[in-house]
């Protein structure tokens, strides 16, 4: 009795659990089927598309052809015409990727017919598509068989071998299709991709060369003698299949390296004087070409512009105008651009570009002579003229004159309903930073084209996502503003920089994700993620750039950007200087405090000095130092910085001091940074100034040179020197950066200097002593994105003034006025 209330109570159980998994399968059955419904009312039901997208786990732009397929694979299958619809079905679930509806499809078809051939292939097929390899080979083995006069087969069976890395069986595949078609091409290149897997590239080489005519077969040279080290074939063949493949990063890396070979020698062979003057003008030639192909647009641009002749030509002197643009040398640009104008017979054009070169290089008050010099004044110079009055803050000039075009091409717009006038105006809106009329345009021209804004567009969207994009556009609708899902990608561009300039940067993520395979887009991603201070979903958007385009270097730069960046540095660090028996050792615990913006740089620093046995047998004394650094780029190329320092100890022998300075850096081109720096500084009786002028040689990304003059000026002193009162020091560094995470800087200075002011480290030694030389050695790694540990070594040699006026005084030689330092410090900084 006992079991079989057991049994009954399990029963019930199983009932219960049948029904819980029954009904809501169901319902799903029923919603599917209600969808289904409502599309056939309306094909373009919004809310049925995005229902089905998400149960079928689908992009939205596939839902019908999915729909479109099971139709005709649940039509009459005894009709005559049946299997021919089986076939398009089939070719429908395979272009968006419905592998396993296909083979589900072909499986219930075969039943029928066990010995159809084309069903037996295509199951192969839709196998082999969908990865699984094992079934493909099996359905390619029995169509073989059946039919081995067929190449289908052979070539099907061929592909999931090479696929399964089984390359012996492979080739006897192989050998099976020439034996049926001798020269077959197909199998011919597979038999070369087996044999470059395999390294043996000699014998790639003699398979590809039979099949010289396919792409695929040049390619497959071009690699193939590349690893022989046969490099200028490997060249030959490499440019022919660069225009087969023009996306292929392989090849364009190898191409690359090629080129980087060629420069060397080709440079080489001109050094060596190896050519007379007619050979000696091509092979400049072929090295600016080399120079523009590797990149070195900057290098390209000056071989060009030496050449004899290289001016009388109008298209000689537009491409060095476009390559020093492509350096961002711009105003070398722009006097290469306002020649090109004078060779050309509508020269509109090329002053337009001299315009923008000088407007990108800041010499706003030649671009705004050239616009008015410009006939006629249209909306293409009213906007740079715009341009120029808001960078000479003239603010209401621009923006009556962005205001002015913008209306016209407005006007345009209503009469022509034209996306290009829509925009344009757009452009001068946003240009002028009259947002609420951008978005008013924006609104209008959606509304007038027609242009429903959805999810979307190119299947790379999750299904959380389109929940949110739906109850995003009910609220958006609900406030009566443009809508950020766009099927428009010029007219999204639009409205996702009205929102990032607006601040309103989740509705400009929300756009900039519906575009995943736009470099561009995926930047300014990353850029609105950080300004929320998101740093992991910047980094996802930069790499996601990355993976569009490998070359971006804006993708590149936000990665450092957002892996390295951080708002604040906690800074501590310890200092050992040690003057032997002139001042003994001094430590320096220091801490500081930066504030760091995308443009602005502020430090707050205090540092506390012991000094031990200053004079033997004397008391110690003590030196605080308080100081403040204020850094601002004011444009892309011109920087400054302003700081003081206040200095006072305990020793009545030293009095107080409050050295201060401004420092302004300009970069000139990609490659050069010039400096200047000027400085003042009052220390124990002695007043000094300081005038620095700085340059820094941009070799690579990993290879900085740099070097300056310092003069002194001394302007009074309570003790009279035997030095003269100007001095002049010379210095030259070389700062190596192997990898984002490691700094190495070696650099060394000679001459005679009286302030001895780090203005970058925050620090003056005092006046008093004439430093005649020295060097340094500065090293800086990155144990995590947020600390750093740094080490430096510093050795100088000086003389002290006071030592040889008191030795002069007596007329003895009482003090040895020579005197050298040892300086180094350990310290970390604290990111956050």
């Amino acid at each position: 009795m006992m079991s079989l209330t057991l049994l009954f109570k399990l029963k019930q159980r199983v009932f219960l659990l049948f029904l819980i998994f029954l009904i809501p399968g169901l319902a799903i059955a029923l919603s599917e089927a209600e969808m289904l419904a409502r599309l056939e009312k309306n094909p373009n039901e919004r809310e049925a598309l995005v229902s089905l997208s998400r149960y079928y786990n689908l992009p939205l732009k596939w839902v019908h052809t999915k729909i479109l397929a099971d139709r005709m694979v649940n039509t009459d299958r005894d009709d005559a015409e049946y299997e021919k619809r089986l076939m398009l079905a089939v070719n429908l679930y395979e272009n968006i990727k419905l592998h396993k509806d296909a083979v589900k499809a072909l499986s219930d078809h075969l039943k029928k017919n066990p010995e159809n051939c084309n069903i037996i292939k295509a199951l192969g097929r839709q196998q082999y598509l969908a990865g699984n390899y094992s079934d493909a080979r099996y359905w390619y083995d029995i169509a073989t068989r059946n039919q081995p006069a067929s190449l289908d087969g052979w070539y099907g069976k061929m592909l999931t071998l090479i696929a399964m890395k089984e390359y012996s069986n492979a080739k006897q595949t192989i050998h099976a299709i020439l034996t049926r078609d001798p020269g077959n091409a197909t199998a011919t290149i597979a038999m070369g991709n087996i044999e470059y897997q395999n390294r043996r590239y000699k014998s790639a080489i003699k398979h590809y060369s039979a099949a010289y005519d396919s792409p695929e077969a040049i390619l497959g040279l071009g690699l193939s003698f590349h690893k022989t080290g046969d490099l200028n074939q490997a060249k030959k063949y490499l440019l022919l299949a660069a225009e087969a493949f023009p996306e292929n990063n392989e090849i364009k890396e190898i191409l690359k390296s090629l080129n980087k070979h060629d420069e060397k020698s080709v440079t080489k062979q001109i050094n060596a004087g190896l050519f007379d003057e007619k050979n000696l003008l091509k092979k400049n030639l072929q090295l600016a070409d080399l120079y523009e192909k590797n990149g070195k647009h900057l290098l390209a641009a000056d071989a060009l512009s030496k050449m004899p002749n290289s001016m009388n030509s109008y298209d000689s002197v537009v491409k060095i105008a476009d390559l020093y643009a492509a350096a961002k040398s711009h105003l070398n640009a722009a006097k290469y651009y306002e020649l090109a104008a004078q060779h050309s017979k509508h020269p509109q054009k090329e002053n337009m570009a001299a315009v923008d070169s000088y407007i990108d290089g800041g010499n706003f008050h030649k671009a705004e002579v050239l616009l008015r010099l410009m006939q006629p004044q249209d909306e293409e110079i009213s906007r740079r003229l715009a341009k120029v009055y808001f960078a000479t803050s003239r603010e209401e000039a621009a923006i009556r004159l962005f205001q002015k075009s913008a209306r016209q091409y407005e006007a345009l717009a209503a009469n022509s309903n034209t996306e290009y006038n829509w925009l344009k105006a757009a452009d001068c809106y946003l240009d002028g930073k009259l947002y609420s009329d951008a978005e008013r345009v924006l609104s209008l021209f959606k509304n007038s084209s027609g242009t429903e804004l959805n999810a979307d567009d190119d299947g790379i969207i999750s299904d959380k996502k389109l929940s949110e994009i739906i109850e995003k556009k009910k609220k958006l609708s609900e406030r009566n503003v443009i809508k950020s899902e766009s099927l428009s990608p010029e007219l999204d561009k639009r409205i996702a920089r009205l929102y990032f300039e607006t601040e309103r940067y989740e509705d400009a993520i929300s756009i900039f994700s519906i575009y995943p395979d736009v470099a561009e887009m995926q930047v300014l991603k990353g850029i609105a993620y950080m300004k929320t201070g998101r740093r992991d979903n910047a980094l996802l958007s930069f790499k996601q750039a990355l993976k569009v385009d490998k070359y971006n270097e804006d993708a590149r730069k936000g990665i450092d950007y957002a892996t390295y960046f951080y708002t604040y540095d906690g800074q501590t660090s310890s200092t050992l200087i040690d003057c032997g028996g002139y001042q003994g050792k001094r430590i320096i615990d220091s801490y500081a405090l930066e504030v760091h913006t995308d443009s602005f740089l502020g430090v707050i620093k205090r540092s506390h000095t012991r000094v031990k046995d200053k004079i033997p047998g004397s008391y110690n004394f003590s030196e605080d130092m308080l100081a403040a650094k204020i850094k601002y780029d004011f444009r892309s190329d011109v920087t400054a910085q302003f700081f003081i320092l206040s200095l006072r100890s305990n020793d009545s022998f030293c009095e107080s001091s409050k050295p201060y300075g401004i420092r302004v850096w300009y970069k000139y081109s990609p490659k050069w940074t010039l400096g200047f720096e000027t400085d003042s500084s009052s220390y124990n009786g002695i007043s000094a100034r300081q005038y620095d002028f700085s340059a820094d040689f941009h070799i690579s990304e990993k290879f900085t040179l740099g070097g300056g003059i310092t003069r002194t000026a001394l302007e009074g002193s309570a003790l009279r020197a035997r030095t003269p009162d100007k001095v002049d020091s010379y210095r030259a560094g070389l700062t190596f950066v192997p990898e984002r995470r490691l700094k190495f800087n070696l650099g060394g200075w000679y001459g005679e200097r009286r302030l001895y002011l780090d203005s970058e480290s925050l620090y003056a030694y005092n006046t008093s002593d004439l430093y005649e030389g020295g060097w340094d050695f500065k090293t800086s790694f990155r144990f995590a994105p947020w600390v750093r540990g740094y080490f430096s070594y510093e050795f100088a040699w000086f003389l002290s003034e006071w030592q040889a006026a008191y030795n002069e005084s007596i007329w003895e030689r009482y003090y040895e006025p020579g005197q050298t330092m040892n300086k180094m410090s350990l310290g970390l900084d604290f990111l956050y």
